[in-house]
């Protein structure tokens, strides 16, 4: 009897050593999944975008001691979406080249401990320039109405090369199109007409600008410019409308002797 009391008294006293080895091993796993590094400042970019040039990837900044970090470079569109791992771009620089040219790229940081990994990307870059200042492959073209009061438009154009920036001139010609002046102050990409463009056509320049330089093309010439529109004035308070002239029509009536 006394036997099997203390084989019963062992096998409680096992099953609860088993229970708090299990507590423990949970408790441990939890620990070291917190322990993983974990990123406080996010990664950044340095150097020149330009094609041919190195740029780096700092680590950012990380809790939990990271040991190791390992890099993999993204090539991506200019929106900063859509992007693609860069073959054998896995170190913490990177040599820019003319594929990246008209996208931006963006590095992927991996930071490591013995408990295991956590990775953080940079921000994309600007777009990426070629060696050459930009390239128009399609002029901009001027919108809008012709007209004094209204609003003209211009459109930036399609570039290659990189262009990161773009500026604007409007310039005020003559009624064929020749001996174009600048607008002084119309540097915008709207333009509203005045009166001194009257009987003028308008034209825009617009500058696309990349790390290697700028370049300028124009529009076509816009029509003619009207003047505004004559808007039909009210009549005054007060005013006596026209006078009525009174029937000439009668109606005569016979009368009976």
């Amino acid at each position: 009897m006394r036997m099997r009391r203390l084989r019963r008294t062992n096998l409680v006293a096992l099953a609860i050593v088993a229970l708090v080895g299990v507590a423990f091993a949970v408790t441990g796993a939890q620990a070291a999944k917190k322990a993983v590094p974990s990123n406080t400042a996010q990664p950044t970019l340095e150097g020149k975008f330009q094609s041919g040039e190195t740029i780096t990837t700092t680590n950012g900044a990380w809790t939990n001691t990271p040991t190791d970090f390992s890099y993999q470079w993204q090539r991506c569109n200019t929106s900063g979406s859509g992007c693609t791992a860069i073959a054998d771009a896995d170190a913490k620089s990177y040599r820019l080249m003319s594929a990246d040219v008209d996208h931006a790229v963006r590095a992927i940081v991996t930071a490591a401990n013995a408990d295991g990994r956590a990775a953080a990307d940079t921000d994309p870059s600007p777009t990426i320039s070629d060696t050459a200042s930009p390239r128009n492959t399609a002029r901009p073209a001027v919108s809008g109405s012709a007209q004094v009061g209204d609003e003209l438009k211009v459109s930036q154009g399609t570039w290659s090369g990189g262009a990161t920036s773009f500026s604007y001139q409007w310039q005020r010609c003559d009624e064929n199109g020749d001996n174009c002046t600048d607008v002084a102050g119309a540097t915008s990409a709207t333009y509203g007409v005045r009166s001194a463009d009257a009987g003028h056509t308008m034209r825009a320049e617009v500058t696309a600008k990349n790390a290697a330089g700028t370049t300028t093309v124009n529009t076509d010439r816009s029509a003619a410019i009207k003047t505004a529109a004559a808007a039909t004035p009210a009549p005054a308070v007060g005013a006596a409308h026209p006078a009525t002239r009174p029937s000439t029509s009668q109606t005569s009536t016979c009368r009976s002797g």
